[in-house]
């Protein structure tokens, strides 16, 4: 005869398979139907929360494995649990102690030792996951997780050369573990190996074909090497995996954009929508692409089916709005989104769209009224702050404008340090220009860019694993924290406020600009410090004469349709080779067109600070 403890064991590990098949409702079942029996049984609570983390109902998860403990079950087992948990729901600090606890205990337990590396990894202190990970090996030489998780703390914390050894090292116990091959090659990538990278991620497309995050990186590092051909089947496997996965539907039509794959544009979205029909996102994905890609009478229609399919929303009545304007249409703009912003008035993009277009109309103090409320839940967003500025400039509220944007105080203009190696600017600018051109591979600007009559590279430039390309970011670190160190402190000013003295390159790029070419006046929406650095250029593209500033830079024109208002530029930069133009992100900025044969070479880069 069955005893309780026996029927409770055999109903846990009844309960325990299940879910190891995903099958949550009977596992749930099971655990419930021995609750109402045995109330409070601990192991039941333990399997009950692990149920609750798999639902991602966190909170009853946490709740059912804190009360298995206070009714007696295995504390280190359930704290792991918990742990684990706590990691799921993105609470890494809390992860991270309730791990502490387990190791206080148990100072070797093999779990707790790599989930404190993980989580440490999240947490973004590589220095602390490497000093769990080097315990663990020591304790379980033969475990390759440790080895692992060693490997990722390695490259978090720079040491970007021992992490590959020891991926290589993993690589050549098992050369088809595909968690290797595919850290090895986002390490790679993140490097501006690219080469390198794509060799590992092909292999971990063959050890797991199904992977869509493996498709993804190859297909964008064939987009970033200029292989459009490679990039458009990866990028087309991968949507055969997750037909509505939004970044891979931008991406690619990034892609048909740049390299002017024109009867291909927007095709890939119809897949995505007959398999969810009510996804917003991929509805708006597809709506901003033919918004950016000026194909209007094509957008409207998206924006009608879509509105028809899924009602009365938002961020529909928002693109309506930016359809509406881009269209010359004002007035019809702001009632599109003066509506978009009644049905989400939290919404910071929907209420900075409608000051824009309020602006252009004249209604600059309930504009401010706007951009006042938004501040309080983005109070560095830089396209609130530009717009801010220009409403004080049309009012002719010139003392503020002038605090806000100090185009005399803020914009440095300076030719940049000579790197290392180097005797002369033009052998380094030389080099430079040679490097950036092999990368400029696409036939025409990005969709989503300021830039008319050019091209822009594809990635990050400065992780460009190449010599002349990272000897231009060490330039670049020491006279970018030479400005920023000039700068005053000021606790009251958007921009001066965000002040640390350190910072990092958020963006990297280049732009080639073809005759005729130019950027429309815009501010940098992600950066803190932006920049235009001049690379080369024929002479013939730039005007000397002031008062005829042909290729020049210009800031103060707003970006923004202003009927029947014309604001001049605040100052205006000519461009030189080696020069480097380097200014709040939110100060309008823009080119006037280039004229001649030539073309010119910019290599621009974005800062936050840290």
């Amino acid at each position: 005869m069955i005893n309780a403890e026996q029927f409770i064991q055999s109903t846990l590990q009844k309960a325990h398979g299940f879910l190891q098949n995903n099958q949550i409702v009977h596992s749930e079942k099971l655990v419930r139907d021995l609750l109402n029996q045995y109330p409070n049984e601990p192991n039941s609570l333990h399997l009950l929360g692990l149920i609750y983390k798999k639902n991602n109902q966190f909170d009853a998860a946490v709740s059912s494995l804190e009360k298995a403990i206070q009714n007696g079950a295995d504390t280190i087992a359930v704290s792991n649990s918990l742990g684990s948990t706590y990691y799921a729901q993105g609470n890494y600090k809390k992860a991270l102690d309730t791990y502490d606890k387990v190791l206080s205990a148990q100072p070797h337990h093999a779990d707790a030792l790599y989930n404190s590396a993980l989580t440490a990894i999240a947490l973004n202190e590589g220095n602390t996951a490497l000093n769990y990970a080097q315990t663990g090996i020591i304790n379980y030489p033969n475990d390759p997780k440790f080895k692992y998780i060693e490997a990722q703390a390695l490259g978090q914390t720079g040491q970007i050369d021992a992490a590959i050894e020891k991926y290589e090292y993993l690589l050549e116990l098992n050369l088809y573990d595909f968690q290797t091959l595919y850290a090895l090659a986002v390490l790679l990538r993140e490097n501006g190996r690219f080469e390198e990278a794509k060799k590992y991620i092909l292999i971990a497309t063959r050890a797991l074909p199904k992977s869509k995050e493996a498709w993804f990186v190859l297909a964008n590092i064939h987009y970033q090497l200029g292989e459009a051909e490679e990039a458009d089947i990866a990028f087309r496997r991968v949507l055969t995996l997750d037909p509505i996965d939004t970044e891979t539907h931008q991406l690619l039509n990034n892609l048909y954009f740049e390299f002017g794959y024109n009867d291909k544009f927007a095709k890939s979205f119809a897949i995505g929508i007959a398999q969810a029909p009510t996804s917003i996102p991929l509805r708006i994905t597809e709506i901003d692409a033919l918004l950016q890609a000026e194909r209007y009478d094509e957008c409207a229609a998206a924006l009608k089916k879509a509105e028809k399919d899924l009602g009365t929303q938002a961020v529909l009545k928002a693109r309506f709005g930016t359809l509406c304007a881009r269209k010359k249409d004002l007035e019809g703009a702001v009632d599109y989104l003066e509506t978009a912003h009644q049905l989400s008035p939290e919404d910071p993009a929907i209420a900075t769209s409608l000051a824009r277009y309020m602006i252009g109309i004249g209604k600059d103090t309930e504009a401010l009224d706007i951009l006042d409320t938004a501040e309080k839940t983005t109070p560095f967003d830089q396209n609130l702050w530009a717009l801010r500025g220009t409403a004080w400039t049309i009012m002719g509220d010139h003392k503020k404008a002038d605090w806000l944007f100090g185009y005399d105080r803020f914009v440095t203009a300076r030719h940049i340090n000579l790197p290392a190696g180097y005797l002369e600017p033009e052998e380094f600018l030389n080099d430079l220009t040679n490097q950036l051109n092999t990368l400029h591979t696409a036939q025409n600007a990005p969709i989503n860019q300021t830039l008319k009559h050019g091209t822009q590279t594809i990635g990050q430039l400065l992780e460009h694993d190449v010599a002349i390309i990272q000897s231009y970011k060490q330039a670049l670190q020491s006279t970018v924290q030479d400005i920023i160190n000039a700068l005053p402190n000021d606790d009251e000013h958007p921009f001066l406020k965000r002040k640390t003295g350190a910072f990092r390159f958020s963006a990297s790029w280049s732009v080639k600009l073809t005759q005729t070419g130019f950027h429309i006046s815009h501010v940098h929406p992600a950066g803190w410090l932006s920049s235009a650095f001049y690379v080369a250029f024929d002479k013939s593209t730039v005007s000397d004469d002031p008062s005829r500033p042909d290729g020049w830079l210009h800031f103060g024109v707003p970006g923004i349709d202003l009927p029947g208002k014309e604001v001049p530029p605040a100052r205006l930069v000519k461009p030189e080779p080696g020069l480097l133009a380097l200014f709040p992100s939110y100060c309008w900025h823009g080119t006037n067109p280039i004229v001649g044969n030539g073309v010119r070479l910019t290599a621009p880069f974005d800062v936050l600070p840290i």
